[in-house]
Parts: structure tokens; sequence; C-alpha cells
């Protein structure tokens, strides 16, 4: 990427996170409940804020060695860029819905020319974080409690999954219409062998997985 639009788009960021955090605390109307509660629990909270900020680095560690075994297929970079990258995907993950800018901030790090294929691969491994979240959260369903089952019926609503149907149907209409470009063809047969040939690979999918599950349980 360009130096300069690399600038621009971290100081666009940086603003971005700095108003959203001003407008949380501007709005935040419970100041005097906080600061009995931090005079009251002092010890107590450093000791939690030491533990928080221990789990997450170790957090953003296994996401970066992640990240960079994600994107491997497509480019080689160092855990110091595969850092920056996390970071990134961070910031622009808590400014928007969903966290849909994870994936933006991770991509817009990527060489221009794979970005494509960075795409895709970060949607993987997306896909392989929220099927760990998934299958921990369905093996913990007979010891849980009735307030997280009745999170699980809303989970799965008839709504919710009318929901995720439609959001479905509209990304293959997307990939319909897209396949009528020449380029996209070229494109979606360099995904078919970055599949064929690295993400179907067990050592690719069995290493994803493990590093997922260790990311999840110290997240």
């Amino acid at each position: 990427m360009n130096r300069r639009v690399k600038i621009a788009t971290i100081t666009a960021v940086s603003i971005c996170l700095y108003a959203y955090l001003a407008h949380r605390m501007t709005n935040f109307g419970e100041w005097e409940e906080f600061e009995i509660l931090i005079t009251n629990n002092t010890g107590k909270i450093v000791a939690v804020l030491a533990i928080q900020l221990i789990l997450l680095m170790l957090n953003i560690l296994l996401e970066s060695i992640k990240w960079r075994h994600i994107i491997r297929p497509v480019e080689n970079i160092g855990l110091k860029e595969s850092v920056k990258s996390t970071f990134m995907a961070m910031a622009l993950g808590n400014i928007t819905p969903a966290r849909t800018g994870e994936h933006i901030g991770r991509i817009i790090t990527t060489n221009q020319h794979k970005r494509t294929l960075s795409a895709a691969l970060s949607l993987f491994s997306s896909i392989v974080q929220t099927a760990v979240i998934t299958g921990v959260f369905l093996l913990s369903l007979p010891f849980a409690t009735s307030k997280v089952l009745s999170i699980a019926d809303i989970a799965f609503s008839g709504k919710t999954i009318l929901t995720i149907f439609i959001l479905l149907a509209v990304f293959a209409a997307t990939i319909v219409a897209l396949t009528l470009s020449k380029r996209t063809r070229r494109t979606l047969l360099r995904l078919r062998i970055l599949l064929k040939h690295h993400i179907a690979t067990p050592h690719y999918r069995n290493k994803t997985i493990i590093l997922s599950i260790l990311r999840y349980t110290v997240f």
C-alpha cells in the first residue's frame, strides 16, 4: 500500500476511534457510581486490570500468529506486520456494526494486488472462529442456566434463521452476478486453486482450528 494512503487511513481510523471514545464518555451517566466503585475496590480493580492487560496482550499475540498463518498462502508477512494488521482490524471492528471492519482492517494492510484472496482467507478465518465458538456454546448447553437458554432461544429463533437465510441468498445472488465478469471468473479460479492446495489441506485447516481454540480460550 502507498505510504500516503497508509498514513491517511491510520489517521482517519484514529479520528473515528477518538470520536467514538469521546461520545461514549460524554454519554456515560454513572460517573459518581463509578468513582465510588473505584474508591472502595482499588486493590481488586488494579489486580483485575493487570490480569486483563496480560490476557489482552496474549490474545493479540495469538490473533497475530493466527493471521500470519492464515495469510501465508497469499503473502508471507512477519509477526510485526501481522500485529499491525491485528491492531488495525481491532480498531475498525470497534467502530463498525457487527465488527465487520475487522476484515477491512486486515485487508488494507496486505498487498493491493492480492486483496481479493486476502479477503477470502479473512472470511475463512472468521468462519472457523465462529464454528469454534458455536461448538463450545452447543457443548455447554447441558450445563447452562435458564438465562443462557433464553439467549439460545433468541439466537435460534425464526427471525434469526430467516435473517441468516436472506443474507446467504443475497450473498449467493452477488456471487452469481459477479461471475458474469471475466475478471471475476479469473479471481474465482484463483480462489478455487487456493482452496484446493491450501485451505483444504489438513495441516492448514487443523492449525487454524487449534489457533482459533487457543485464541477463544484466552478471550
